[in-house]
């Protein structure tokens, strides 16, 4: 009884942080947030404000696509087996995230990582690519919002293109 009462308080201690990062990307992704209350929510989260980030936003191709909790399983089991703190939540059909970006140069870490999530939806999922598009670093969080739409189009094109890499 007490390991099956401390496995149910720690599930529901993941499904409370991971609803608390999908709140805090909406609220980023509204701009409902003032730049010190967002920094705090960061914060709190053990994530770095001042790092620059990238969104990345994932997809399912095909009619009758596997579900989005699916996705959501891939794209945190890649994060965690990659060790990336990044920041991810459900978005409608798509995965979200948000990846810290390197200062400078080629995001090699980010592009293996969403290419690790490509080829795992692959494996278990044949009939139904993964499709994901990449916005660029967004060097302070007033800018995080236009990294998100960049990677929307991204992610479009990839669609309409039938890409099998990360745009």
């Amino acid at each position: 009884r007490v390991c099956a009462l401390e496995m149910a308080r720690l599930k529901a201690l993941r499904e409370s942080e991971k609803r608390l990062r999908g709140d805090l990307l909406s609220a980023l992704m509204q701009e409902t947030l003032s730049p010190n209350d967002a920094r705090l929510w960061l914060e709190n989260l053990s994530y770095d404000p001042d790092l620059p980030y990238l969104a990345v936003r994932f997809a399912w191709e095909g009619a009758n696509p596997p579900s989005r909790r699916r996705l959501e399983t891939l794209v945190n089991g890649e994060l965690a087996r990659l060790g990336l703190n990044g920041v991810a939540s459900p978005l409608g059909a798509e995965m979200i995230c948000f990846l810290p970006a390197p200062a400078s140069g080629r995001p090699e870490q980010e592009i293996a990582f969403c290419q690790s999530v490509q080829n795992q939806g692959a494996k278990e999922q044949p009939r139904h690519a993964v499709r994901c598009g990449i916005g660029a670093p967004a060097r302070e969080l007033g800018t995080w919002r236009t990294s998100f739409r960049q990677a929307g189009q991204a992610l479009e094109l990839a669609r309409r293109l039938g890409e099998s890499r990360p745009l």
